[in-house]
């Protein structure tokens, strides 16, 4: 992996990190993007057709020149490849044979073979797939020489419309019943207008003759384009728009596809039943197949199975959901942590360098924050790293190395980690209400979110629904402002979860151990330095002050977030998964604290002193006087027995009353007669 290619997965990694924004709507260039591309959408009886996105709208820019050459060098290396593994290059073959079959791709006839834009293809070989294990991939990002553009530099990207993948698993979550599907090769079910076809060709055999080779085109969307994303989300909501009003509910649901992914649920087996057979027929419509239907319901499979809808047979030990695992018939979710086991053993060999370190980091997903006490400490190792300024190839000084292969040790234990999809154990609950717990110590801070609901059995369960951690700043900053940004993290958790959750619950409970942070939170915010004053705003603006409470250190749950913690520890611990043992009682049994205004103690009475901000006092006052009568009013001349002293003192007295008025002109020098 190179330094750009670790770069971009450590700008996802931190991406995970953050809460989705509130929706903010597209921008004015945003919605003239989709219109300019829904005008250009036609419908040719089997499926939707689309023109390329080009940017400023004006078609192939000057700089897209064919990148044959290259593109022939690169096709030959894939054939040397080939050759050497026979059953990759049947596969390979074959995939392509199919394809020509469906019309997905074409040979070019009487064309000029230089001219448009050639796409150099590689196999992808994907060991968790049964079938399948091949995936062609065409590199939209060739270009001709450095000077030159690549088509991908040439497309417009266009808007993300998918939904944002922590919503879609948090609500995944949510019902009884869950179920997932796939639409089939969805990119390929578009087709690229005639005269694009050109700039999407690609070499190959003729009649598979590996000595020569032919050029082809694709007719359809290729998952390498930059556009294909934005294209294919543009098609699916233009075409479920039109059945919005007859099925509401089913809209909403295809409103939430990400990418080619459907995951989903309702309370009851019939209720899915219908959203799922309703997808079908409206996603069939436009030449999409919705298939390898999964649940954790066994009526709802039932269904299924006498109305002939297609149900995925690959039983393995998960399903892939959302880069999660999820096995339907427990109905748990595991983290999918292959390729950092895989990046782990292959990286053995080439010893523990930064690159090495930060290729790990960077392939972990975990965006419900389900192993942040494991994984807080990579990220505190991961500044350290930082601030020694190493070489992206030099190896970790002896301490930090060792720091990471106990890390490392570790990591096996994740496998252990299940938990349960259902964030309710049934539909028949009340009292729901959102518990958020938030800490920090001088290295990191953070915050973990749980709901509290009683059952129909009239029982209290807790359920833990997401943390996040965030590593302190380089610059040193007090314990109570590092507590305080923790504070912030909660109050933006909290309203998260109540976008997300909208219908469940409006009751919060927010608690810190820092009774310094809730003095603040529970008074005015301008009464204190920037800093503080800021961010106490900010929290005050997102939950009620009189939402806060406190907590005993010994009792927060987001204290996990803040030091780190052995795998072992924190994964058999009641404190972490279900809260405080109190959160599991009665409300009239949770501790009452008395907080003191201000806190008491020496230490916390110097923190809000040196937080306070100073306010100097300033008294002015202004006389409006008779412009005659302003000496005699200042000067007393009866004070004075000399002459000249007395008036050289009204001079210097008027000069400096003429240069405090405003006015370009001022005098100065030596004082004359006039």
């Amino acid at each position: 992996m190179d330094s750009s290619s670790i770069l971009f997965h450590l700008s996802k990694f931190w991406e995970i990190e953050e809460f989705p924004n509130e929706t903010q709507g597209l921008s004015e260039r945003d919605d003239q993007l989709i219109r300019n591309f829904e005008n250009n959408l036609e419908f040719n009886g089997q499926r939707y057709v689309c023109k390329l996105m080009w940017k400023e709208n004006v078609g192939p820019p000057i700089g897209l020149d064919s990148n044959y050459e290259v593109a022939k060098k690169r096709f030959n290396s894939l054939c040397n490849k080939l050759n050497k593994n026979p059953e990759i290059s049947d596969q390979y073959k074959q995939i392509v044979k199919d394809q020509l079959e469906s019309n997905i791709v074409g040979k070019c006839v009487n064309e000029d073979i230089k001219s448009g834009y050639y796409m150099p293809h590689r196999a992808v070989i994907r060991d968790d797939k049964i079938t399948s294990q091949v995936r062609i991939v065409y590199d939209c990002s060739s270009k001709a020489n450095e000077d030159k553009k690549s088509l991908n530099d040439s497309l417009e990207t266009g808007v993300n419309l998918y939904v944002n993948i922590l919503d879609a698993i948090l609500k995944f979550r949510e019902n009884q019943v869950a179920f997932c599907g796939d639409l089939e090769k969805a990119f390929l079910m578009i087709e690229i207008a005639e005269e694009d076809r050109k700039y999407l060709k690609f070499l190959w055999f003729p009649d598979d003759t590996v000595n020569s080779s032919q050029t082809f085109q694709l007719n359809r969307l290729s998952f390498g384009l930059t556009t294909s994303p934005f294209a294919l989300a543009c098609v699916l909501k233009f075409h479920i728009r039109k059945f919005k009003d007859d099925y509401p509910k089913c809209y909403e649901m295809l409103n939430s596809l990400y990418v080619d992914d459907l995951h989903y649920g309702a309370e009851t087996a019939q209720d899915a039943y219908q959203l799922t057979s309703s997808a079908v027929e409206i996603l069939r419509s436009d030449g999409f197949n919705l298939r390898k239907l999964r649940t954790n319901c066994s009526e709802l499979n039932k269904l299924w199975c006498e109305n002939g809808y297609e149900e995925n047979t690959d039983h393995g030990q998960g399903l892939g959901f959302l880069g999660l695992n999820w096995d339907p018939i427990e109905d748990k979710i595991k983290l999918n942590l292959r390729d950092v086991r895989n990046s782990l053993e292959s990286g053995i060999a080439n010893g523990t360098t930064k690159r090495h370190v930060l290729r790990i980091i960077s392939q972990i997903f975990d965006p419900c924050g389900l192993i942040s006490p494991f994984v807080i400490t990579v990220k505190i190792l991961m500044q350290e790293l930082w601030e020694k300024g190493l070489k992206w190839d030099e190896q970790l000084p002896s301490g930090l190395e060792e720091q990471w292969r106990t890390w490392c040790s570790e990591l096996a234990h994740i496998d252990n980690l299940q938990i349960e999809r259902k964030l309710f154990s049934n539909a028949g609950m009340s009292e729901i209400s959102r518990h958020v717990f938030c800490d920090a110590s001088p290295k990191a801070y953070g915050a973990v979110a749980y709901f509290r609901y009683i059952t129909e059995e009239g029982r209290v369960k807790v359920s833990f629904i997401i943390s996040n951690s965030k590593v302190a700043p380089l610059k040193t900053l007090t314990l109570a402002r590092l507590e305080l940004m923790a504070a912030l993290i909660a109050a933006r958790l909290a309203k998260y979860l109540l976008n997300t959750f909208p219908s469940l619950t409006k009751e919060i409970y927010l608690c810190s151990d820092s009774k310094i942070v809730l003095h603040w939170l529970k008074g005015s915010s301008k009464i204190w330095k920037p800093f503080v004053s800021n961010r106490v705003a900010q929290v005050q603006l997102l939950t009620p002050p009189n939402c806060w409470n406190h907590c005993s250190g010994s009792e927060n749950p987001a204290d996990f977030t803040t030091r780190g913690e052995s795998t072992r520890k924190f994964l058999t611990s009641c404190l972490w998964w279900t809260g405080p043992a109190w959160l599991s009682q009665p409300a009239q049994s949770w501790p009452v604290q008395c907080l003191p205004n201000p806190p008491d103690g020496m230490c916390g009475e110097e923190v809000i002193t040196s937080e306070r901000r100073r306010s100097a006092i300033v008294n002015t006052m202004v006389t409006t006087t008779n412009d005659d009568n302003c000496i005699s009013d200042c000067i007393d001349i009866d004070k004075y027995s000399n002459l000249g002293k007395l008036l050289r003192l009204t001079a210097w007295v008027r000069r400096f009353v003429h240069n405090a008025k405003p006015g370009p002109l001022k005098l100065s020098g030596p004082l004359c007669a006039s």
